[in-house]
């Protein structure tokens, strides 16, 4: 019987973290370091080196699925992975430490495809069960990924869903068409009870992610090319034609605020926040330029969220209400002091289950400067067209 293995606690710039963790996975590479998969080899070492970071001596144990989520709930390990958001009920998952991209691998098009096309799987896996889910019955369920590909490749079956960096990692040479299907995000799911008694550990484990696998949530790029191209062809056009004079008109009316005035705004804007609506959320939020913005938020379904502000990041209008009045200080806006566009890595919004990636870009109106912002939902996005090889 695993007890939980808290031997003494930790201050760390006045932030109380366990000494040790036990962590339990389903997979014997992740505790040997046999590469069998990919991504065992490197959840671990990311798990590992955030440990490492945060000083928390790690201890890692093989168990039957099944019973390693059992005793996450019993209070016996401190956390399992790796799980989907919310596959534990009663667990407090992380954010992504993981991110797999499921892909639709298939020797014809979709249009030449018919009824009797022979599906493919991974047997027990993630995606068998999302297809079940989907009404989408597989003819052979495969050991492996690995074993996956060989039936595909031998003609026994027509077209798979698989992990896209799986299959790129066993097979150097393309597989066939691809389609994309949906990002999944994987992650270490922590019990109640090591949560309730350091309330910190979950936000400093979801802040020191990127410092060790800044890879989660970069895009590659071809989505980096898909995004600068839905950009480019549904929304430059607007904001340097029919939607200019308007925007060369508000400029003329707004004046960079001082340091000080900055402090006071961001102040003010935090305080109606809490009651969702004010004075200064008003101006920004329901003003003539915020509705056209709107207006193409609501045309153009991928994207969350439209922001256009001065040069220093000072919002002139938004769409939505957003967590902050001033932007300077995020790298969206401070990037394009060196160059003219900026695309963020991928961000996970737990709340509302999508992947969003911000873009950045400086433009003028008749020579003064300003800044769109744009939030798009890219797993939409890459559902609308097919990515790019």
């Amino acid at each position: 019987m695993h007890g939980l293995t808290i031997l003494s606690l930790l201050l760390l710039d006045g932030v109380i973290l366990p000494s040790q963790l036990t962590l339990a996975t389903q997979s014997p590479s992740a505790l040997q370091y046999v590469l069998s998969e990919e991504q065992d080899k490197r959840a671990v070492n990311t798990i590992g080196c955030i440990m490492n970071k945060l000083d928390i001596d790690l201890e890692l144990l093989m168990l039957p699925w099944a019973r390693a989520k059992r005793e996450l709930n019993e209070g016996k390990v401190d956390g399992v992975f790796l799980t989907s958001p919310d596959e534990i009920a009663g667990g407090i998952s992380s954010s992504p430490i993981l991110l797999e991209k499921w892909f639709l691998f298939q020797r014809k098009s979709v249009v030449e495809q018919g009824a009797r096309d022979r599906l493919g799987v991974v047997r027990g896996s993630d995606i068998e069960n999302w297809l079940l889910d989907n009404q989408l019955l597989p003819l052979i369920k495969a050991r492996d990924t690995a074993q996956l590909v060989q039936q595909f490749e031998a003609g026994r079956i027509d077209y798979f869903v698989a992990d896209d960096s799986q299959v790129r990692f066993l097979f150097k040479a393309p597989v066939g068409h691809r389609e994309f299907l949906r990002y999944v995000p994987k992650t270490l799911t922590f019990s109640a009870a090591v949560v309730q008694r350091f309330p910190d550990l979950q936000e400093q484990f979801n802040a020191t992610i990127d410092k060790c696998d800044p890879q989660v949530r970069a895009l590659s790029d071809s989505e980096r090319q898909q995004v600068k191209d839905f950009i480019t062809e549904h929304l430059l056009h607007r904001f340097n034609g029919t939607l200019q004079p308007m925007i060369e008109q508000w400029l003329l009316r707004v004046k960079e605020a001082s340091p000080d005035m900055l402090e006071k705004l961001e102040a003010q804007w935090q305080a109606e926040l809490q009651g969702t609506s004010g004075a200064l959320i008003k101006q920004i939020v329901h003003n003539g330029l915020a509705q056209k913005l709107r207006d193409i938020q609501q045309e153009l379904s991928v994207i969350a969220e439209l922001m256009l502000t001065q040069q220093n990041g000072e919002l002139i209008a938004a769409s939505v209400v957003t967590s902050d009045y001033w932007q300077g200080d995020e790298l969206k806006v401070q990037a394009l002091s060196y160059q003219p566009l900026y695309i963020s890595s991928l961000h996970y919004d737990a709340s509302t289950r999508q992947f969003l990636t911000h873009v950045s870009l400086a433009l003028s109106a008749n020579g003064q400067r300003y800044i769109l912002i744009v939030g798009v939902r890219l797993e939409q996005l890459l559902k609308q067209g097919a990515l790019r090889l």
